[in-house]
């Protein structure tokens, strides 16, 4: 009897330092993740601000270097992130300064893009030795901090590599959530006459993972932020996939549809596709298979339709020169747009869909929304876009 009390002794003490220990780990994850992983680039602190002061950033034109490529400017569209000669280039537009995100030692920029919600951008990396093969990093780069930052497993310590088939793969696209620690990065193989591509998972508490997709020819992908739930595009068939499933998405019966992005409600935003255009705009839950449907007057070239973080959609009407706001259909004035009744209707998976409509103007005597620019769109931030008027780059806010 003593012996068995001894070992039941021992087990629960074995039990109880090792549910410690887990709970010791756990805890540092969390910490990591909201201190580091998390954190915005920024500090804040309570002040008095003078009722009589604007908080908007003050932004004049801008010349931009020659040679500049690939251009995307922040969330709250005060800095412009650009390569120029495989390097990352970022100009604060508040103040005209310039500075260049030197490469980690042996590596060379593939590709990067914003975080949607704070002054961070993701990198990505090829190294420039392949004698032991090529393979991608992914990095981090806080605005405040000027550091860039290897992403790297936290329990492990090991770093991510995307071993690469040949020299010529390249990330064509970078997805990240804040609020689930985990980015997607599509890999493409840019060889002659390729279009094969690979989406890869790096979550820092987990190894490397490659997601299993339905196709190889991949287009966009989009993750939600909420939940760990990754679409993407697939080429060939104009069809979008789920991750997990291989049945392409249907939304109120349509399947050849097209990513616009998502919004901070969680609701992703599709194009209905017919002859390369769209005069069908729906969006909500995914999940759920809620959706609202804004139809348009007229096809437009999916490629014109923008999404910002807060659900502003807007159509570049380059005939016009102007964005003009299509949702929330409540905030639109125009002469010619309508609102029409709402219907319910149930599809065979017992999605509901909501149904507006909006007439794109399709003159300048019809022009009396919308904000009229000069140059070409280089991407909308918050409250406004950027455009680029021959080199000059220009801020506009939405009307």
């Amino acid at each position: 009897m003593k012996f068995i009390k001894t070992m039941m002794f021992k087990y629960i003490r074995f039990f109880i330092l090792g549910f410690a220990a887990f709970l010791l780990v756990e805890t540092c994850v969390l910490l990591y993740l909201n201190n580091v992983y998390f954190k915005h680039g920024s500090d804040y602190t309570l002040v008095k601000i003078n009722s009589t002061a604007s908080s908007k950033p003050v932004f004049t034109d801008v010349k931009l270097t020659t040679g500049a490529n690939n251009l995307s400017c922040s969330h709250d569209g005060k800095y412009l992130a650009y390569a120029l000669n495989g390097q990352l280039n970022i100009l604060d537009m508040t103040n005209n300064e310039t500075y260049t995100v030197e490469n980690a030692k042996g590596m060379v920029l593939s590709d990067f893009k914003w975080v949607y919600d704070r002054d961070r951008l993701m990198i990505t990396e090829k190294n420039t030795d392949g004698k032991n093969g090529y393979y991608i990093k992914l990095y981090r780069y806080d605005i405040k901090d000027k550091i860039l930052t290897e992403i790297v497993d936290f329990l492990s310590g090991n770093d991510y590599k995307i071993n690469l088939s040949n020299k010529s793969d390249e990330v064509t696209d970078i997805e990240v959530s804040t609020k689930t620690a985990v980015t997607y990065v599509t890999v493409s193989d840019k060889s002659s006459g390729s279009n094969k591509s690979k989406i890869y998972e790096i979550n820092v508490t987990e190894p490397l993972k490659k997601i299993s997709t339905y196709t190889k020819t991949i287009g966009n992908i989009l993750c939600l932020k909420d939940k760990d739930i990754l679409l993407y595009e697939e080429n060939t068939s104009g069809k979008i996939y789920r991750e997990d499933t291989d049945s392409p998405i249907s939304v109120s019966g349509n399947t050849s549809l097209k990513l616009l992005g998502f919004d901070n409600k969680e609701n992703v935003y599709f194009a209905v596709i017919k002859d390369s255009k769209t005069s069908s705009i729906y969006y909500g839950d995914v999940v759920g298979k809620s959706f609202q449907n804004v139809k348009l007057d007229k096809a437009v070239d999916p490629s014109s339709i923008m999404v910002n973080y807060y659900g502003n959609v807007y159509i570049n009407d380059k005939t016009n020169t102007a964005m003009i706001k299509v949702l929330p259909v409540d905030n639109v004035i125009s002469a010619t747009s309508s609102s029409v009744s709402s219907s319910k209707t149930s599809s065979s998976k017992a999605s509901s869909t909501k149904t507006s409509s909006f007439n794109i103007l399709s003159s300048q005597a019809e022009l009396i929304i919308g904000t009229r620019y000069s140059g070409s769109i280089v991407s909308i931030y918050d409250i406004g876009f950027v455009t680029n008027d021959s080199g000059i780059i220009k801020h506009y806010e939405f009307k």
